[in-house]
């Protein structure tokens, strides 16, 4: 994961370890390294935003499918934080350029302010985001909260 950080520059050792603790402590199990050549990823953010340059958070076809299915329900899944959250969402997609390396485990339980989420979905962590596209707009969704 350390050479993954590789692409970060200008980050000192001390911050890719930081962001190795952080990334391995977003779930509940050991991420699994897999090789993806023009493989695509999913992002979920709010509508109107796009991904940060920098995040290593995202979802495989299959998953994204998953977690849409579930409605409402899905941001328990997936463990957004409380600034994450929206009634709509934008979805975007990037494609490996190359062979990558990325990481995969399942998003762990999380609290914030008293707000639970139970995780339960698999990610895909990309720390090297150099061999892959930039993030292009793949769909938007819509949801009406449970109450």
């Amino acid at each position: 994961m350390f050479a993954n950080l590789g692409s970060r520059t200008n980050w000192t050792n001390q911050q890719k370890i930081d962001k190795i603790v952080e990334v391995l402590g977003s779930g509940s199990t050991i991420p699994q390294v897999t090789y993806q050549s023009g493989f695509e990823l999913y992002k979920i953010v709010k509508k109107g935003n796009v991904p940060s340059p920098t995040t290593e958070y995202w979802f495989t076809k299959s998953e994204l499918d998953k977690m849409m299915n579930k409605g409402n329900n899905f941001e328990d899944m997936a463990g957004l934080p409380l600034g994450s959250i929206s009634e709509e969402y934008d979805i975007y997609k990037i494609t490996a350029n190359k062979a990558s390396t990325t990481y995969r485990s399942i998003i762990a339980l999380t609290e914030q302010r008293g707000y639970t989420t139970h995780g339960g979905a698999q990610q895909t962590l990309v720390l090297d985001r150099t061999t892959w596209s930039n993030p292009v707009k793949y769909n938007y969704q819509t949801f009406i909260p449970n109450f």
